[in-house]
């Protein structure tokens, strides 16, 4: 990242203190195979692509992985009585993979079947939610615990807490569950009626706000517009945030966003664009707001624009943290950056954009940032820091070394493909590219986890897999995402050179109560969106 840093010396000290050490021997797991049988299914049904279907060419979809080390996932079928878009999914129990629901199966409760299986999500005690098209045309949402398939929402079903006449239109987002088998979602309404937010407790549905509605925190007659709702962020407490936008009389451009949480019980104005930003002068506002993160605390996380006197592109976005109901500066660009300390530094190597940032229940916060300054190599200016309470020091960095391989082959962070996750047990996995010697396209992609030496190895293009005794199959990609959990196991789906695909499960040794601050991380990394508009390029 900073060419002073890559000299041996400075290099060595890091990779000691934090990488270095044995390495452990990766144990995996083959959950399914392409071409293996599909439990739940007729006799010589198989998991298989069969070709492209209107939801796009793939057999599995990247895999779920809960806490106590169960996989869900989405897949294709190919065999008798099957067609081109027959899908299905599965969950392990016991050991042992369980049919969820696939498509053609009647909906219960419904006098019609499914015809899709499109998003899922899964909680440590095995409960699933998943969305669902349905044969009449509608789209679905449903949980599944030990009851079976049960109907949560409806396309074209009333919309609990709006007027009569309003129904729920499309389902265009994942479904959120929480730990205590609660579910909160966003979705339109039909006929061009604006948007919403529901959260579902104790078997009914609640609605949290919607197009319309007054917007909590702001002047008489303002009211939620009909676009600009995001997706909501869900705690194991049941609370909500989400932005969404405003209109009404004195609203403007400048002014017609805000970020509302019901952590503390009534839905509460948490931030609205065109307020003063804590932690700057009083001449510095928001501008544009980000998606907003809550933990299990109530404590609501969010990125943002500012314009005002002074603002330049070197100092304008940052991250502010509410904590009951004060409002407080995390961190923004323009500070020097955090981290080791190391020669050649120096006061003058400053943050130029933060675009990602993730939090805990401990409060937390994992940041993605690119830097600039005196000695910083642009090709590998980016790194993640980690800030829990003491300050934000560097977890990892472009251009350093690649653990668990040759020297002087290197990390790099290609925005399509980095990708770090933190789990509730302080350990951390991350997914890059590679750069160096001997590295091409066939072998320049990797995801490392802690084990019991280090940040470890996992798995990487290019090698060996052993996906059934004796068959072993040479991995050619894995999907962009994977899942990390608190037991350290890695889920993740690869495609081999033969054409064929798989989800597994990679555990290392045993792992040790973390030791050192790079390893007592608590969070899972998400990628922030933010409230794009045409003039903003960035992040």
């Amino acid at each position: 990242m900073i060419s002073h840093w890559s000299g041996s010396a400075v290099l060595f000290g890091i990779l000691v203190a934090v990488f270095c050490g044995e390495v452990d021997a990766v144990s995996y797991r083959t959950v399914a195979i392409e071409g293996g049988a599909a439990p739940g299914t007729m006799p010589g049904v198989v998991f298989a692509d069969i070709g492209t279907t209107p939801e796009g060419d793939f057999t599995f979809r990247p895999p779920l992985l809960n806490n106590t080390g169960q996989v869900a996932f989405i897949a294709t079928l190919g065999g008798p009585g099957t067609n081109r878009g027959t899908r299905g999914a599965w969950i392990e129990r016991n050991g042992t993979l369980e049919l969820v629901t696939k498509t053609g199966t009647a909906a219960p409760g419904l006098t019609t079947t499914f015809t899709s299986i499109d998003r899922l999500a899964i909680n440590d005690g095995g409960q699933i939610a998943l969305t669902t098209r349905l044969l009449n045309g509608r789209e679905a949402i449903w949980s599944k615990g030990d009851d079976g398939l049960e109907l949560v929402a409806q396309s074209g079903s009333p919309a609990p807490g709006t007027e009569p006449g309003v129904n729920f239109g499309p389902f265009v987002t994942n479904p959120i569950l929480n730990e205590r088998g609660e579910l909160a979602f966003y979705t339109l309404l039909a006929g061009d009626r604006g948007q919403g937010v529901w959260a579902e407790r104790g078997g009914s549905l609640e609605l949290i706000a919607s197009s319309g509605q007054p917007a909590p925190g702001t002047p008489e007659g303002v009211t939620f517009s009909k676009q600009g709702f995001s997706q909501p962020a869900f705690n194991d407490n049941g609370s909500v945030a989400f932005r969404a936008g405003i209109v009404g009389s004195g609203v403007r451009y400048e002014n017609d966003r805000g970020i509302w949480t019901n952590a503390n019980g009534a839905l509460t104005l948490v931030v609205r664009s065109g307020s003063q930003a804590p932690g700057g002068n009083a001449e510095e506002r928001f501008s544009l707001l980000g998606d907003p993160r809550i933990n299990s605390t109530g404590h609501v996380v969010f990125n943002g624009y500012l314009e005002g006197s002074g603002i330049t592109d070197g100092n304008d976005v940052g991250l502010w943290k509410q904590v009951g109901s004060d409002l407080q500066l995390v961190v923004r660009e323009g500070p020097v950056v955090p981290g080791i300390p190391a020669p050649g530094a120096g006061p003058d190597v400053n943050f130029s954009s933060i675009s990602s940032f993730s939090m805990n229940d401990a409060g937390h916060l994992l940041i993605k940032a690119t830097t600039t300054g005196p000695g910083v190599d642009a090709p590998h200016n980016e790194g993640f820091w980690v800030d829990r309470g003491d300050g934000y020091r560097l977890l990892c960095h472009e251009g350093m070394q690649a653990p668990g391989l040759n020297p002087g082959v290197r990390i790099e962070f290609s925005p399509l493909l980095a990708l770090t996750m933190m789990n509730e047990s302080g350990r951390f996995a991350m997914r890059a590219q590679l750069s160096g010697d001997e590295i091409d396209g066939t072998n320049d992609l990797g995801i490392w986890a802690i084990g019991e030496h280090g940040l470890e190895l996992v798995v990487r293009t290019g090698q060996l897999l052993e996906v059934a005794p004796g068959d072993q199959r040479t991995v050619a990609s894995f999907a962009s995402i994977f899942q990390f959990n608190d037991r350290g196991q890695t889920a993740f789906l690869a495609d081999f050179t033969d054409g064929t695909s798989g989800v597994f499960v990679a555990e290392l040794g045993a792992v040790p109560e973390p030791a050192g601050w790079c390893i007592m991380l608590a969070a899972i990394f998400s990628v922030t969106t933010l409230d794009r508009r045409p003039r903003i390029a960035r992040i």
